[in-house]
This record gives structure tokens, C-alpha cells and sequence, in this order.
């Protein structure tokens, strides 16, 4: 990430801050429903000022883009001492983005599905392509966040006794 400390100079720079606007407009008036899954309950929040705000307290400012493309900077920085629950907010929240899911769904991850990512004029271009020519591959933090009963497309790859790792570049 070689234009992380130089925000100014760095490519794509201002790319989501339109979409961010609509939003942040969108959940002034309505609510943003995340269901942080695993039995955890749902909770809901709104937008006043710059700051999505859900129930229990956890506040999220307003993004840019490099906050999405990174997913871990400004209102997406994982603090270790944070809750599970702004954990879980968190996550789902830089998904939606990423995927250009939060402004046709308000409730997320539940009711969307992968046919649904990647609609938006402005999304993770990078992200889109990824999936477009592979069914799996983790190609953003968080690429793990799905909905219930629905497949993990992330790429993920989990073995408890692994033996070997072979890596093959070119062809």
C-alpha cells in the first residue's frame, strides 16, 4: 500500500465518496439493519451529523474511500479492545460497501445474495473481476461476510492438518 500515508496521491482516491454521501443520506431517515449472525441479534442504526450510530452505542464517521479500500482505517479500524458486536458492524459494514450493496439493501448481510454484488457504477472493481473468473477468492478484507445459508465465496481455505502448500505462477 504504498500511497496509505500519502492519501492525496493515492489512485481511485475520492472513487466512493458520492455513494458514501448517498448513504449517509439514505440512513438519516431510515434504519440501517445489520445482523451481526451467530444468534447475536440484529441491530439497527441511523445516520445524524457525520455518525452512523446503532443501538448499544457503536459509532461509525463517516467513511472515505481509502477507508473502504483498506477496511482498516478511520471508522473501520479494528481495535482490539472494541466489542465483538461493533466487530461484527464493522465487517458487515465495509462488505456492503465494497460489494455496492448499501444502498439497495438496508438490512445486511441477510437479504442479499452474490448476484446482488458488484451492481453499482461505483463498487470494488478489483473485487468484482476476482469473483467474475473465479468462484472463490479473497480479494478484500471482510470477503468473508455472507449471508446466512449462503455459500463462502471468499476463498478461504481452512485445513487442520495441512501437509503441503504448493504455489504455481504462469502457466
Amino acid at each position: 500500500a504504498p500511497y496509505f500515508d500519502r492519501p492525496a496521491e493515492m489512485p481511485f482516491r475520492g472513487l466512493f465518496e458520492a455513494q458514501i454521501d448517498e448513504v449517509w443520506e439514505k440512513y438519516r431517515t431510515e434504519d440501517l439493519r445489520i445482523d451481526l449472525q451467530g444468534g447475536r441479534g440484529t441491530l439497527a442504526g441511523r445516520v445524524s451529523g457525520d455518525t452512523l450510530t446503532f443501538e448499544g452505542g457503536h459509532t461509525f464517521v463517516k467513511p472515505v474511500t481509502k477507508d473502504i479500500f483498506t477496511c482498516n482505517h478511520g471508522p473501520f479500524t479494528n481495535n482490539p479492545g472494541d466489542s465483538d458486536d461493533k466487530k461484527a458492524i464493522l465487517a458487515r459494514l465495509a462488505a456492503g460497501f465494497n460489494r455496492s450493496i448499501m444502498l439497495s439493501h438496508p438490512s445486511q448481510p441477510n437479504g442479499t445474495s452474490t448476484a446482488d454484488y458488484y451492481k453499482g457504477t461505483v463498487t470494488n472493481h478489483w473485487s468484482r473481476v476476482v469473483h467474475a473468473n473465479s468462484p472463490i477468492g479473497y480479494a478484500f478484507p471482510y470477503d468473508d461476510v455472507r449471508p446466512d445459508g449462503q455459500p463462502d465465496v471468499s476463498g478461504a481455505a481452512h485445513d487442520g492438518n495441512p501437509r503441503r502448500f504448493t504455489v504455481s505462477v504462469g502457466s
